[in-house]
Formats: structure tokens, C-alpha cells, sequence
């Protein structure tokens, strides 16, 4: 496993190599173990053009480095937003889910979700887009981090617009989890409306149809585990990925 939350790999090169092929990296770390396995870490920066450092010299036993992939430069300019686009894919191997796209409900988190499925953004610009949770009767849950900056308001944020969600959620609202602004969301696919959710969560689309709602209802059933032990969150077993298509 190359230590802790790292990979195996036998050199610098090997470990670059790596970070090349993975989305969610632009910093790579490593070091050769005492038992002569190479450990090499993956690690992502918003700005890896200004790395900061932790050490440096002859003493230091790791080697590191950065790639200019995956981030937005911040001097450029953001996508233009579509505000004619409604619906959005998410795109997966299980098959396509259709989102009807709520701006009444929260025009920032609309717009950063546009910003996903702009044309012409890199290959790669989605670089954490996927589904890793289920619960039955409750939610498919997945993250929509890409490398546009992320929304950063939520329904009560900032405090002089501060207004709940637009209503307790019902089977097929998308929001943004945890009452947070994101990137992390899910998918409610209980039968009766989430009134011990309240309106804390902001809301920010629908699922469109019925044969989407049916693939959310799928991908529930993919094999998944709980590796907390009974009682404890579910999560896929394969996280499923995401592509954010414009419709």
C-alpha cells in the first residue's frame, strides 16, 4: 500500500507517472521505505504553480513534485455562464441522470453546476465527479468537484439574503450535503417528504424524470459496504463516475 494513504511506486519518476494518470492529483510525494518499498503519495493543490514547502535540503529523505493540471489558473477568467441552460447529465456508466436546474431555488449553486458542463473546459476539468454513497429508501450521495473554484453560499449565506431551502425536501430534490454549500451533494429518494431535514439544506435542482429517477434507484443497489460496521454510512463499493453534460 506504500504506507498510509500512499501507492507503491519504485522511483520519482514512477510516482510522477502516477499523479500524470490519476484525475483528483497534481502533487506527488515520495520516498523509499526502509523495507525498500517505494511509497509514494497523491495529493491535489488548488494553486500547485505556489507549493508551499515543508523541508527542504540534503536531509530530507522525500522527493516531491507538482503538474500544471487540474486547477484553475486564478488570473484567468471563469467560464461565461449559461443562464439559458435548465437541464444538465450526469453522466455514468449505469446511464444518464437528468436534472432539472432550480435557480429560483439557489441561483449560485445553479450557475456553479453550469459552469461544470461548459463547453470547452479540459479534459479532466470534472476531477472528483462521482457517486460513493447509498442508502436504501434515503439517497445516492457523490461529490462535483472540479477545477472551476467551488461554490462557496448556501441558502443562508451571506446573512442579509438569509432564507431556508425552498421547501422540505421531496423524492428527486438534489442538494448540497450536509447543509453545506458543496462540492459534496445528494439525491433524496425516500417515499415522503425529509421533514427531519427541515429546510436546512440547500436545494438547487430536481431529477426530471421518471427513468432517471429509477437509475437513482439503481445505483443504490450497485454492491456497496459499510466499513464502519453495522449501522454505520454506506458507501459504493466501485465509486461510480460522473461527467456533467449540458442538455
Amino acid at each position: 500500500a506504500g504506507g498510509d494513504g500512499g501507492v507503491v511506486a519504485q522511483s520519482e519518476v514512477e510516482c510522477c507517472e502516477r499523479c500524470l494518470d490519476s484525475k483528483a492529483c497534481n502533487v506527488w510525494v515520495w520516498n523509499m521505505e526502509s523495507g525498500g518499498e517505494g511509497a509514494c503519495w497523491l495529493k491535489f493543490s488548488e494553486h500547485p504553480k505556489r507549493p508551499s514547502l515543508r523541508a527542504e535540503g540534503a536531509h530530507v529523505p522525500w522527493a516531491s513534485g507538482t503538474l500544471a493540471k487540474g486547477f484553475w489558473d486564478p488570473g484567468a477568467p471563469l467560464p461565461v455562464v449559461n443562464t439559458s441552460l435548465g437541464h444538465v447529465l450526469l453522466r455514468t456508466s449505469e446511464g444518464d441522470i437528468r436534472l432539472r436546474l432550480k435557480e429560483d431555488w439557489h441561483l449560485p449553486s445553479v450557475n456553479t453546476v453550469r459552469r461544470l458542463a461548459a463547453p470547452g473546459l479540459p479534459p479532466g476539468s470534472c476531477r472528483q465527479c462521482e457517486f460513493y454513497r447509498v442508502e436504501y429508501g434515503f439517497l445516492v450521495q457523490g461529490v462535483l468537484r472540479g477545477v472551476l473554484p467551488v461554490n462557496k453560499e448556501t441558502g443562508c449565506d451571506p446573512a442579509p439574503q438569509c432564507q431556508p431551502g425552498p421547501r422540505v425536501m421531496q423524492r428527486g430534490d438534489v442538494g448540497w450535503a450536509g447543509g453545506g454549500p458543496g462540492p459534496d451533494f445528494f439525491i433524496y429518494l425516500g417515499k415522503r417528504p425529509a421533514d427531519w431535514l427541515k429546510r436546512d439544506h440547500t436545494v438547487w435542482a430536481e431529477v426530471a424524470d421518471d427513468d432517471s429517477l429509477a437509475l437513482c434507484d439503481r445505483i443504490v443497489s450497485l454492491p456497496s459496504h459499510t466499513p464502519g460496521g453495522p449501522n454505520t454510512m454506506r458507501f459504493l463499493q466501485k465509486r461510480l463516475e460522473i461527467e456533467v453534460v449540458a442538455t
